[in-house]
């Protein structure tokens, strides 16, 4: 044999020892790290896992493992019939721990790949944030239609008032003007002067406010988006208040979007920032008729037969 081929076999001889002497001392070090820790078993993720993926399709792409319980999650899922009935939220990848948090029902799932829609030629977008119970429970999805009530706290009748950007009238001229509302009328003999009664009173009577007001304002309104702040929380199923019709609310404020054309954007906002604002499932065939401003006194007219 000659020394070439002696060199080449105790060359390989000593790679294969080395190779064996580092994996001996790598088993070591990790037993080393976990010694005194608790190992858990877990499931991983071991391939591309799409989002929408139904349990079943998630059980062909995991593998259990166990890993020291202080690379454990708080929260982790622990058996695959805990996904049941349930799709991947977002896509998985490879390495990953099982969460119930990636996961979700198939309803919630579409309802989020369709969050946003195209919005109509010539309209804007305006966004709102609601408390659910402003926004029909946070059940809203884009492509609905909604009815937007703008509701006012009293504003105070003082100085001039200017009416749809025109000639700015004075507050005698607004409030004690010739009427036909009784309500008003503080010329009560026609000529053209205020009662004596009503000058005594005109003075203290400047100060006066509109009253408190509600009123469905736009209808069929385009939702082009929804974006929730939390999600919603875990149905405790052994609640005897549970029925099959028990659906979950978001916790958290809703992110609503609206497309409007530039009149009614306007009128949004202002009643967003002065009032405030609460939507109604307004669907293409809901009749938008029969509505008036609401104050604390039309609310009772009808049960007086007054309507």
């Amino acid at each position: 044999m000659n020394r070439k081929m002696v060199g080449l076999i105790l060359a390989f001889a000593l790679a294969t020892f080395g190779t064996f002497a580092l994996a001996a001392y790598v088993r070591g070090a990790e037993d080393r790290a976990l010694a005194g820790q608790e190992l858990v078993e877990v499931i991983i993720v071991d391939d591309d896992i799409a989002a929408g993926s139904t349990a079943e399709d998630v059980a062909r792409g995991v593998i259990t493992d166990e890993i020291p319980d202080t690379a454990v999650p708080d929260d982790f899922v622990v058996d695959l019939s805990e996904i049941e009935g349930l799709v991947a939220a977002v896509d998985l990848v490879p390495g990953e721990i099982l969460i119930p948090g990636r996961f979700e029902s198939p309803t919630a799932f579409d309802r989020d790949q369709t969050r946003v829609i195209d919005v109509p030629p010539g309209l804007q977008e305006v966004t709102l944030t609601l408390d659910p119970n402003r926004a029909v429970g946070g059940n809203l999805v884009p492509g609905d239609t909604v009815g937007v009530f703008l509701s006012f706290e009293p504003f105070e009748l003082t100085g001039t008032i200017d009416i749809d950007n025109g000639a700015a009238l004075t507050f005698d001229e607004i409030y004690f003007g010739t009427t036909d509302d009784p309500v008003l009328v503080r010329d009560t003999d026609g000529d053209g002067v205020l009662d004596a009664a009503a000058e005594e009173t005109a003075e203290s009577e400047r100060q006066l406010s509109t009253p408190n007001t509600t009123h469905l304002t736009l209808h069929k309104v385009l939702v082009t988006n929804i974006q929730l702040e939390q999600l919603p929380e875990t149905i405790d199923e052994d609640d005897d208040r549970v029925t099959s019709s028990t659906t979950l609310a978001p916790t958290g404020n809703l992110l609503v979007t609206l497309a409007l054309d530039g009149p009614d954007a306007e009128r949004l906002i202002f009643g967003t920032e002065f009032g405030f604002v609460y939507l109604s499932a307004e669907p293409d065939e809901a009749v938008e008729g029969g509505t008036r401003i609401q104050t604390r006194g039309s609310v009772y007219l009808e049960e007086f037969g007054a309507l």
